[in-house]
């Protein structure tokens, strides 16, 4: 560490796309990155089994049109395996809620899903008679599903 320079044993911040968090033993600064791992307490871009392997959000507009087919929302190279996906949703750019209800404003219904397979998202949310956009934030995790 250079002379007069201060440490800061922990931060919250946004960083690039996401809030990151990352807190290090007394004598290290969280920010930065060559702090060796025994190191550092806890790093929400690294929370070991629950580390992240990819993250973003995707807008799905059907325009009402009932019936799109699936549409790939992310795509990622083949980490081995099936990883776990956490989801929240926002209609029509309102608040972010963690689970997306269909509303039927006709006779008509649909069928809708998210999967996950190794190397990306398909969703298929056949909206039933709606014009109102959504967009889905996604988080992969590198934990092993399948």
């Amino acid at each position: 560490m250079v002379a007069g320079m201060t440490t800061s044993a922990a931060f919250w911040d946004w960083v690039v796309d996401h809030w990151r968090g990352r807190w290090v033993l007394p004598g290290y600064s969280a920010r930065d990155a060559n702090v060796p791992r025994n190191k550092v307490v806890m790093d929400t871009d690294d929370i070991g089994m629950l580390s992240k392997l990819a993250n973003g959000q995707y807008t799905l507009s059907y325009g009402g049109s009932l019936d799109t087919g699936p549409v790939t929302i992310a795509s990622w190279t083949d980490p081995g395996f099936v990883p776990l996906c956490l989801y929240r949703f926002s209609i029509a750019g309102g608040e972010w809620e963690n689970v997306y209800t269909m509303q039927n404003t006709g006779s008509t219904s649909g069928n809708y899903y998210i999967k996950v397979h190794r190397t990306g998202i398909i969703a298929s949310l056949k909206l039933i008679n709606s014009s109102s956009p959504v967009t889905i934030a996604w988080t992969a995790l590198r934990l092993k599903v399948m």
